[in-house]
Parts: structure tokens; C-alpha cells; sequence
């Protein structure tokens, strides 16, 4: 069913923003905890810098993965409610079609009922 495809691909996709955003969070707190070190030597230092650097080129890379799913959230979330509104529609029309069809079997019905009580009368 399509309903349920567009469903299962909206809960993936928004499965894999917390994913995303939950790498994001573990690297900014290892980031975080990386400058609670203390170094001895220039050295150190000037090698902490380096991965701190490439820590923020991780941030901004994570950053940019994450607006691109978010991007395929909102895509699946548009074709869910698409799916959803259209068979929405399928359900009324199905519904209106089981109504008319009722109201015309009892109109029928009620044809014959008279016809026979007609008859019944004019013998």
C-alpha cells in the first residue's frame, strides 16, 4: 500500500536525522572535552589545535549532512501527506459510492413495495 511505503520512508528518514544529530552532539562534546586538556608543551598544543580544527571541519561537515536529510524528511513528509490526503479522497468516494448505491436499492425496494401494494389493491 502506498500509504504505508511513504510511512516507512518518513520514519527513515526522520530515524536518520536523530542519528545525525546525535553523531553532531558526540562530536561537539568530545570537541568540548578535548579543550578541558591541559598541555605541557607548544607542541601539544599546536596538535590540539590541529584536531580542534579538524573537529570543527566535522561539525561543519556533520552540520551540512544533517540539513541535507532534514531537506529528505521534509520531501518524505510532503509525499506522506500527499498519500494520505489521496487516499483520504479514495475512502470518501468509496464511501459516497456505498451510500448512493444503499439509497438506490432502497429506492428500488420501495418501487416494487409500492407496485406489489398497487397490484394487491387492484385485485
Amino acid at each position: 500500500m502506498l500509504e504505508e511505503k511513504a510511512t516507512q520512508e518518513l520514519q527513515e528518514t526522520q530515524r536518520r536525522v536523530i542519528e545525525a544529530e546525535a553523531e553532531l552532539t558526540r562530536i561537539i562534546e568530545h570537541r568540548q572535552d578535548s579543550l578541558r586538556d591541559v598541555f605541557r608543551s607548544v607542541t601539544d598544543r599546536l596538535s590540539m589545535q590541529a584536531y580542534i580544527n579538524r573537529l570543527d571541519e566535522a561539525i561543519a561537515t556533520q552540520q551540512s549532512i544533517i540539513a541535507i536529510i532534514k531537506q529528505d524528511e521534509e520531501f518524505a513528509r510532503q509525499r506522506w501527506l500527499e498519500v494520505r490526503q489521496d487516499a483520504e479522497v479514495m475512502d470518501k468516494l468509496h464511501e459516497t459510492a456505498h451510500e448512493e448505491y444503499v439509497a438506490e436499492a432502497n429506492r428500488e425496494e420501495q418501487n416494487e413495495l409500492d407496485e406489489w401494494a398497487t397490484r394487491r389493491r387492484a385485485a
